[in-house]
Protein backbone atom coordinates (compact mmCIF):
# COMPACT_ATOMS: atom_id res chain seq x y z
CA UNK A 1 0.00 0.00 0.00
CA UNK A 2 1.67 3.38 -0.71
CA UNK A 3 -0.39 6.67 0.67
CA UNK A 4 0.63 9.86 -1.61
CA UNK A 5 3.35 12.27 0.33
CA UNK A 6 1.68 15.06 2.04
CA UNK A 7 2.19 18.86 0.86
CA UNK A 8 0.58 20.37 3.70
CA UNK A 9 0.48 19.81 7.88
CA UNK A 10 -3.22 19.10 7.01
CA UNK A 11 -2.03 16.51 4.81
CA UNK A 12 0.89 15.36 7.42
CA UNK A 13 -1.68 14.22 9.82
CA UNK A 14 -3.96 12.57 7.28
CA UNK A 15 -0.93 10.74 6.20
CA UNK A 16 0.55 9.99 9.67
CA UNK A 17 -3.15 8.57 10.46
CA UNK A 18 -3.15 6.34 7.94
CA UNK A 19 0.14 5.05 8.75
CA UNK A 20 -0.37 4.67 12.27
CA UNK A 21 -3.50 2.74 11.08
CA UNK A 22 -1.83 0.16 8.82
CA UNK A 23 0.96 -0.49 12.02
CA UNK A 24 -2.14 -0.95 14.45
CA UNK A 25 -3.97 -3.37 12.27
CA UNK A 26 -0.95 -5.25 10.51
CA UNK A 27 1.91 -4.90 13.37
CA UNK A 28 4.14 -3.04 11.66
CA UNK A 29 7.36 -1.04 12.85
CA UNK A 30 7.08 2.63 12.53
CA UNK A 31 10.10 2.80 10.26
CA UNK A 32 9.03 -0.21 8.41
CA UNK A 33 5.37 1.47 8.10
CA UNK A 34 6.65 5.10 6.82
CA UNK A 35 8.39 3.26 3.54
CA UNK A 36 4.30 3.40 2.62
CA UNK A 37 4.61 7.25 1.71
CA UNK A 38 5.59 8.49 -1.47
CA UNK A 39 6.62 11.95 -2.08
CA UNK A 40 5.59 15.01 -0.66
CA UNK A 41 7.13 18.42 0.98
CA UNK A 42 10.02 16.98 2.91
CA UNK A 43 9.76 19.05 5.90
CA UNK A 44 6.13 17.83 6.23
CA UNK A 45 7.06 14.08 5.36
CA UNK A 46 9.59 14.10 8.56
CA UNK A 47 6.84 15.90 10.47
CA UNK A 48 4.80 12.46 9.42
CA UNK A 49 7.45 10.84 10.90
CA UNK A 50 8.17 12.50 14.32
CA UNK A 51 4.38 12.40 14.50
CA UNK A 52 4.43 8.79 13.79
CA UNK A 53 7.27 7.45 15.93
CA UNK A 54 6.18 9.78 18.94
CA UNK A 55 2.95 8.13 18.70
CA UNK A 56 3.54 4.94 18.30
CA UNK A 57 6.53 5.80 21.38
CA UNK A 58 4.53 7.34 23.97
CA UNK A 59 1.44 5.59 23.26
CA UNK A 60 1.12 3.51 26.47
CA UNK A 61 1.18 7.09 28.18
CA UNK A 62 -1.38 8.22 25.68
CA UNK A 63 -3.34 5.49 26.24
CA UNK A 64 -3.16 5.86 30.08
CA UNK A 65 -4.66 9.64 29.34
CA UNK A 66 -7.10 8.78 27.29
CA UNK A 67 -8.36 5.71 29.72
CA UNK A 68 -8.61 8.57 32.46
CA UNK A 69 -10.73 10.85 31.02
CA UNK A 70 -13.45 7.92 29.04
CA UNK A 71 -14.89 7.08 32.05
CA UNK A 72 -17.93 5.57 30.76
CA UNK A 73 -15.49 3.90 27.90
CA UNK A 74 -12.84 1.42 28.08
CA UNK A 75 -9.94 1.81 25.62
CA UNK A 76 -11.19 -1.29 23.57
CA UNK A 77 -14.27 0.33 22.55
CA UNK A 78 -13.23 3.44 21.21
CA UNK A 79 -12.71 3.17 17.92
CA UNK A 80 -9.47 2.57 16.10
CA UNK A 81 -9.21 5.63 14.06
CA UNK A 82 -10.70 8.30 16.83
CA UNK A 83 -7.97 6.36 19.03
CA UNK A 84 -5.20 6.94 17.22
CA UNK A 85 -6.24 10.40 16.70
CA UNK A 86 -6.43 10.59 20.59
CA UNK A 87 -3.05 9.48 20.25
CA UNK A 88 -1.29 11.85 17.60
CA UNK A 89 -2.93 15.16 19.36
CA UNK A 90 -1.83 13.92 22.71
CA UNK A 91 1.85 13.06 21.40
CA UNK A 92 1.55 17.07 19.68
CA UNK A 93 0.39 18.42 23.05
CA UNK A 94 2.90 17.14 25.30
CA UNK A 95 6.07 16.60 23.16
CA UNK A 96 5.73 19.31 20.08
CA UNK A 97 5.55 22.60 21.67
CA UNK A 98 5.64 24.63 18.09
CA UNK A 99 2.36 23.63 17.70
CA UNK A 100 -0.41 25.50 19.58
CA UNK A 101 -2.59 23.65 21.74
CA UNK A 102 -5.66 25.13 19.55
CA UNK A 103 -4.64 23.79 16.40
CA UNK A 104 -3.36 20.49 17.87
CA UNK A 105 -7.35 20.01 19.21
CA UNK A 106 -8.94 21.79 15.82
CA UNK A 107 -7.04 19.44 13.92
CA UNK A 108 -7.85 16.35 15.54
CA UNK A 109 -11.29 17.17 15.74
CA UNK A 110 -11.14 17.62 11.40
CA UNK A 111 -9.18 14.70 11.50
CA UNK A 112 -12.18 12.88 13.01
CA UNK A 113 -14.86 14.22 10.97
CA UNK A 114 -13.12 13.48 8.14
CA UNK A 115 -11.83 9.87 8.30
CA UNK A 116 -14.31 8.41 11.41
CA UNK A 117 -17.93 8.55 12.13
CA UNK A 118 -20.07 11.19 12.63
CA UNK A 119 -19.85 11.72 16.24
CA UNK A 120 -16.29 11.40 16.52
CA UNK A 121 -15.27 15.22 15.93
CA UNK A 122 -17.28 15.34 19.23
CA UNK A 123 -16.07 12.91 20.79
CA UNK A 124 -12.60 13.89 20.69
CA UNK A 125 -13.28 17.42 21.27
CA UNK A 126 -14.01 16.54 24.80
CA UNK A 127 -11.70 13.94 25.54
CA UNK A 128 -9.10 16.05 24.42
CA UNK A 129 -10.43 19.37 26.14
CA UNK A 130 -10.69 17.29 28.84
CA UNK A 131 -7.50 16.27 29.17
CA UNK A 132 -5.63 19.43 28.40
CA UNK A 133 -7.49 21.32 30.81
CA UNK A 134 -6.15 19.02 33.49
CA UNK A 135 -2.34 19.39 31.97
CA UNK A 136 -3.48 22.95 30.69
CA UNK A 137 0.11 24.13 32.83
CA UNK A 138 2.61 21.25 32.34
CA UNK A 139 1.16 21.65 28.23
CA UNK A 140 1.79 25.73 28.76
CA UNK A 141 5.33 25.46 30.08
CA UNK A 142 6.48 23.13 27.54
CA UNK A 143 4.94 25.56 24.71
CA UNK A 144 6.60 28.57 26.49
CA UNK A 145 10.04 27.20 27.43
CA UNK A 146 10.80 25.48 23.97
CA UNK A 147 13.00 28.51 22.26
CA UNK A 148 11.59 27.17 18.67
CA UNK A 149 8.33 27.42 19.88
CA UNK A 150 6.25 30.87 18.89
CA UNK A 151 5.58 31.68 22.68
CA UNK A 152 8.60 31.42 24.07
CA UNK A 153 9.98 33.31 26.40
CA UNK A 154 13.42 33.49 24.99
CA UNK A 155 11.81 34.62 21.25
CA UNK A 156 9.85 37.03 23.48
CA UNK A 157 13.07 38.41 24.56
CA UNK A 158 14.38 38.90 21.17
CA UNK A 159 11.76 40.78 20.50
CA UNK A 160 9.75 42.50 22.87
CA UNK A 161 7.64 44.55 20.78
CA UNK A 162 5.64 41.14 19.45
CA UNK A 163 4.41 40.86 23.41
CA UNK A 164 1.12 40.79 24.26
CA UNK A 165 -0.83 41.35 27.37
CA UNK A 166 -2.69 37.75 28.00
CA UNK A 167 -5.83 37.65 27.47
CA UNK A 168 -8.55 35.69 30.48
CA UNK A 169 -9.46 32.47 29.78
CA UNK A 170 -12.69 31.04 28.89
CA UNK A 171 -13.57 28.25 31.29
CA UNK A 172 -16.86 27.81 30.57
CA UNK A 173 -16.75 26.08 27.29
CA UNK A 174 -14.62 23.78 24.90
CA UNK A 175 -11.19 25.59 24.29
CA UNK A 176 -12.15 24.71 20.13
Amino acid sequence: MDIAGPKTRKDARGVALQILYAMEIAEHDPSDALHMMQNGDKRHREFVQRLVHDAHRYRNRMDELIGSKSERWNLDRIAIVDHIILRMALCELFHMPDIPPKVTINEAIELGKDFSTDQSGRFINGLLDAIYLEHEQDILKLKIDDPKSKGSAQNKRKNPAKTRPAKEKNRGGSIS
